[in-house]
């Protein structure tokens, strides 16, 4: 999905692939088959190690599963049966292990209007809910979003319209405002007695650490500055915590490649006195700008050692620095990237995945916090690392696949393709039909969103399309120079390079004909699917844009309000002309094009300005429209929709 490569976001783009017309061949299975692959998500350990919750996406219903050291013998413990687009998130464990906190019901919108996809006359909420472990009925505690439970186990504490608000969880509490601040609270964490409660107070282009004392009701900012403030931590005796503080830049703009900034830092508070002191700052150069995780990124481990990504060498790695001040000391060598981390329930090791030694998979390894060699947990059999329980975390069982997420019976049928990986364009893979394959090799993403596009991705080899993937270049897993490549995105497009690339070497194969070659993707991929039939109508004769990018100046307005284009006038210029807007006059292929209304990353906007000016010029475009549905789709009816009109789409245009 679209996202910003900046601040606590990870890299996370859209799919943009070349497909070839199809010969006859046989389907062998559907979309609704293949699209009905489980999807878990989320995992969550209670505290003591013993039990591990996470989120099973079945077609479109979600539910909460758990499981048990020592035989992890899966179990359901909420029984929602609908389709009906209700998000749950926020996974968290009370004290004892005994109930799972969650969310359900997504995000508001910048209107205030939380998602609705079934349009429900009543409209839709999002409120925080509590479910046993042993079974039962959840119960609602209250309206709200971002759980923390306290270690006392007798409270909630949660976020409401961007304000700190508690509830008990005893049965019939009323939920109440703990206090009133200026701007936006989040990263709300309890510290370790459960006495006072850190957050952090986000303020626009600033914001500060703060701390609330349950006891007398007493309000702190502690060792404020110009700086934005992230990742809150404390430490295990709870005396001080730990924060990242990153220097504003106002001039930066998302979607542009920065490899530099005014380098970051970590400091350390002590609660009691509210004086805080810098225990490391990052140098000048690769690695100045901060590079997040997926996961917490600042953890205190074991021996006073906060663990953090870096990116000196121009690899997102884990490095440690004592609480009190030092030299980092590098966790995770190696030409790879760490992605997901945690630390084990002693506090002793960090548990991540990576590319390390496979580049195009990650891997569950384990390193201590202190230094020493990394082991890895995970080995290069599975095909689904991510979604594999790692040894010793939690509880000391072995790594093994968690029951929970089996495929439909009918679902699981050999899905004729192979992956083949191709060096002549950006590193991606090629998807052949069984006539032209020796094996199968049927593989899906740990990622939702990818999750969906590489069953699509293998329902059109099946049906005889070649269909070669595009991992272009701005992606994650290649290092920073990958990740930032030059004149990217905004700043000149040098992306499409690589879509171009994967064209012509499609049409350089002698099983495609060069006439009959598509181009499709979602988000991301929507930019570069309708930057290529707006610059390569020749090359691409179809084309399918899921919520795609259209002009880049509106589309970072959306993620920075305060842009105003004519304020920068050669940045402007140039984010128009790396954006599919700056060619119409080119663009001759028909197109689909695919949106819901209600899209929080990609302004619907941008799918209304380019079919009315597509249809100016007499191009044939088709639409399909989801009314009330965001970017990513909730209702997985309408991702059935959506690839189904794709292939559809495909075959009338393409097929001869």
């Amino acid at each position: 999905m679209l996202s910003p490569n900046r601040w606590w976001l990870p890299t996370v783009v859209g799919v943009g692939l070349t497909l070839a017309a199809p010969a006859a061949v046989q389907q062998r299975f559907t979309l609704q088959q293949v699209l009905s692959a489980p999807f878990p998500a989320q995992p969550v350990a209670d505290p003591g190690g013993n039990r591990v919750a996470w989120v099973l996406n079945a077609e479109g219903v979600r539910n909460i599963w758990v499981t048990e050291v020592p035989d992890y013998q899966s179990r359901q413990v909420t029984t929602y049966g609908a389709d009906d687009g209700q998000a749950v998130s926020g996974l968290a464990f009370t004290p004892d292990g005994g109930s799972v906190v969650y969310v359900r019901g997504g995000a508001p919108n910048r209107q205030g209007e939380i998602p609705n996809p079934l349009s429900e006359p009543g409209g839709a909420e999002r409120a925080i809910w509590v479910v046993p472990v042993a079974g039962g009925e959840p119960r609602k505690l209250a309206v709200g979003s971002s759980p923390a439970v306290s270690p006392r186990g007798d409270v909630v504490a949660f976020l409401q319209r961007g304000q700190v608000w508690s509830v008990a969880l005893e049965d019939s509490a009323k939920a109440e405002q703990l206090f009133e601040i200026r701007g936006n609270a989040g990263a709300l964490r309890w510290s370790p007695d459960g006495s006072v409660l850190a957050f952090v107070s986000s303020r626009g282009d600033h914001g500060f650490l703060g701390v609330f004392h349950v006891a007398d009701h007493r309000l702190r900012y502690l060792d404020p500055s110009v700086d934005r403030v992230g990742s809150p931590v404390w430490s295990p005796e709870g005396d001080r915590i730990a924060h990242l503080r990153v220097p504003n830049q106002r001039a930066a703009l998302p979607f542009m490649p920065r490899r530099e900034a005014e380098p970051w830092s970590i400091r350390v508070v002590t609660v009691a006195t509210g004086e805080g002191r810098e225990v490391w700052r990052a140098a000048e150069g690769p690695g100045s700008a901060l590079r997040g995780l997926s996961g917490p990124d600042l953890m205190w481990g074991a021996g006073d050692h906060l663990v953090f990504p870096w990116e000196r060498d121009g690899w997102t790695h884990l490095y440690s620095v004592p609480g009190g001040g030092g030299e980092a000391t590098l966790l995770t060598p190696g030409d790879f990237e760490v992605q997901h981390v945690a630390l084990s329930v002693d506090r002793r090791h960090v548990v991540f995945s990576s590319n390390q030694d496979d580049i195009d998979r990650r891997h569950l390894w384990m390193v201590p916090v202190s230094g020493g060699r990394p082991r890895a947990l995970t080995s290069g059999g599975s095909r689904h690392p991510a979604r594999r329980l790692p040894e010793s975390a939690p509880g000391g069982a072995a790594a093994g696949d968690l029951p929970g997420r089996r495929w439909h019976a009918d679902s699981r049928t050999a899905i004729p393709a192979i992956r083949r990986r191709s060096r002549r364009a950006a590193p991606g893979g090629a998807l052949l039909p069984r006539r032209l394959a020796a094996a199968d090799a049927a593989r899906l993403h740990y990622r939702g969103y990818y999750h969906n596009a590489y069953a699509l991705n293998q329902y059109l080899a099946s049906r005889g399309y070649v269909v070669l993937s595009v991992n272009y270049r701005s992606g994650i897993g290649y290092g920073m120079e990958f990740r930032e490549a030059l004149n990217y995105g905004a700043r000149g497009a040098s992306e499409f390079n690589d879509v171009m690339g994967a064209g012509l070497y499609l049409a350089s194969r002698p099983d495609v004909d060069r006439a009959r070659i598509g181009l499709w993707g979602g988000s991301y991929g929507g930019y570069l699917t309708a930057l290529g039939l707006a610059r390569a109508s020749d090359l691409f004769a179809a084309g399918v844009d899921l919520h795609g990018v259209h002009d880049w100046n509106q589309v970072i307005r959306n993620f920075v309000p305060a842009y105003q284009a004519e304020q920068r006038v050669e940045v402007a210029r140039l984010a128009f002309e790396s954006s599919p807007m700056a060619s119409l006059d080119t663009w001759r292929s028909p197109v689909l094009v695919i949106h819901g209304d209600d899209d929080r990353n990609v302004p619907f906007s941008e799918t209304v300005d380019l079919v009315e000016r597509l249809r100016a010029r007499g191009v044939e475009v088709e639409q399909l429209i989801f009314p009330d549905e965001v970017h990513g789709f909730l209702l997985h009816r309408n991702w059935l929709a959506a690839y189904e009109a794709a292939a559809e789409f495909f075959d009338r245009k393409l097929v001869p």
